[in-house]
């Protein structure tokens, strides 16, 4: 029959007989004290119960919407493994569980304190760099206590964008517990991929069609999981590769002190991009280097089984895993290499950015220096020029003061040489000339008389007569 936990039920964990014994209520105090960005709000949950024995599943148990109770099969009846699968909507989202549910569930399995370090890493984030928690939690089971292994496999999945980012950090948090002297094993999986999900149901009918020792069908089991984590480094690593080419070829074939016509363009951006090249470059590293502690680390486990169980290493999947790490190891010095030459070529565009822009500033600052010689030049010429102005100004103006002093006279003249001034011979001896006006002469005055007077009334009226003086005529 199955056990029911009402999730109102709460019962304290304790370890019996631990070297280190936890404290229940302090890891209940740091995991649900976090609700608020690790769990569901509302009352929903979506989680399953996969139970297999000898490669065959018996049951599959998907529990979604509001649920009061929470049923898990009672693992004393039946040999073989049950899989508990807690997912989340997507990798920066709450786990698909509420509280109180998973509440139920961590009284139920008891887990040690490092499981709640890796439980802690899932729930709400900002970005891949929040709660990290790397490599493996191993804690050795003995005559009366269990044996726990728990970490998060990280991997890079292309999320199918068609803009930004075409590949995105997934992570899949694996724990597994086998009670001492029973052969089943109770495994939660929080946000396992397509690919590691079906893996569970080949792996188990892999395990069962070949002769092994029951107690290396967990390594295998692990071993898989992490072969199928580890699929897409290839591809990623290209990726990385191919992006980071196309700014470092920038940086080695730019040319700096050479005129040419075709050359590439080097901005601020650039050097940006890079760096958020060479960030992810790093945080795959980190990846890798957790991935290649996990394997190590069931590497160690079969070692313990075999020493544990009195069997031969063959029979378990340490060559296997051994290749695996080996895999690992030649994929993190790929990344060092790529590492290596994208800060390189980081330096190098920050150099060429510099030379750059110190080649524009003296450019600009020689093309100032022109143009302020050129206005210089211009001024000296204004200066001739206005010179040249004010030499015949100052001439035009005694040619003026001539033509004024000599007015009289050719008033004079003209009027005398005018039609109104006439010669006469006289009746005196020798006949003298005489100058008779005509009898219209009168009018030579009264004409201009008036409009002269009128004029300089006008003149007066526009300047004022206090600007009519010698000193402005003469100016």
């Amino acid at each position: 029959m199955p056990a029911t936990v009402p999730e109102a039920d709460l019962l304290s964990t304790k370890w019996q007989g631990s070297a280190f014994p936890d404290n229940g209520n302090l890891d209940r105090l740091r995991l649900f004290n976090e609700t608020d960005w690790l769990f569901e709000k509302k009352d929903e949950n979506k989680l399953e119960f996969i139970k297999f024995s000898q490669g065959l599943k018996l049951s599959r148990a998907p529990i979604s919407g509001v649920t009061s109770s929470i049923n898990i099969p009672d693992l004393a009846q039946h040999e073989g493994e049950l899989f508990i699968i807690i997912r989340q909507y997507n990798t920066w989202s709450r786990l698909s569980i509420t509280a109180t549910a998973f509440e139920t569930i961590f009284d139920l399995l008891k887990p040690h304190s490092y499981f709640v370090d890796f439980i802690r890493t899932f729930g709400y984030r900002e970005d891949d760099h929040c709660r990290v928690v790397s490599g493996y939690r191993w804690r050795r089971g003995g005559a009366s206590t269990a044996d726990e292994f728990c970490y998060i496999a990280r991997f890079f999945q292309q999320n199918g964008r068609a803009q930004g980012r075409p590949w995105s950090l997934r992570h899949t948090g694996i724990y597994q517990k086998t009670e001492p002297g029973a052969p089943t094993s109770t495994w939660m999986l929080i946000q396992p991929s397509p690919q590691i999900e079906e893996l569970l149901e080949l792996a188990q009918k892999e395990i069962s069609k070949k002769e092994r020792h029951p107690d290396t069908h967990s390594l295998y089991l692990h071993g898989s999981i992490l072969f199928t984590a580890s699929r897409t480094w290839l591809d990623y690593i290209d990726y990385i590769q191919s992006t980071c080419e196309e700014l470092q070829n920038k940086a080695y074939h730019s040319k700096v002190g050479i005129e040419s016509k075709v050359d590439f363009s080097v901005s601020f951006s650039d050097c940006q991009r890079l760096e958020r090249y060479r960030q992810d470059i790093i945080t795959a590293k980190g990846v890798l280097g957790s991935n290649i502690s996990i394997a190590r680390g069931c590497q160690n486990r079969c070692r313990h089984v075999a020493v544990q169980s009195n069997i031969s290493l063959e029979l378990t999947p340490l060559r296997e895993l051994e290749a695996l790490e080996e895999e690992l190891v030649g994929y993190e010095r790929t990344l060092e290499a790529i590492l290596q030459r994208s800060e390189g070529a980081l330096r190098l565009l920050g150099k060429i950015l510099d030379f750059r822009h110190d080649e524009t500033m003296r450019i600009q600052t020689h093309l100032l220096t022109q143009l302020s010689g050129e206005q210089a030049s211009s001024n000296d010429q204004i200066a001739q020029v206005l010179k040249q102005s004010a030499k015949d100004s100052r001439l035009l103006k005694a040619l003026t003061i001539m033509t004024t002093l000599y007015l009289p006279t050719s008033i004079v003249l003209a009027f005398f040489g005018s039609n109104l001034v006439q010669t006469r011979e006289t009746d005196t001896p020798g006949k003298a000339l005489s100058i008779v006006l005509v009898q219209e002469a009168w009018l030579a005055i009264a004409i201009p008389a008036p409009l002269t007077i009128a004029t300089i009334g006008l003149i007066f009226w526009m300047g004022g007569l206090p600007h009519f003086k010698a000193k402005w005529l003469w100016s």
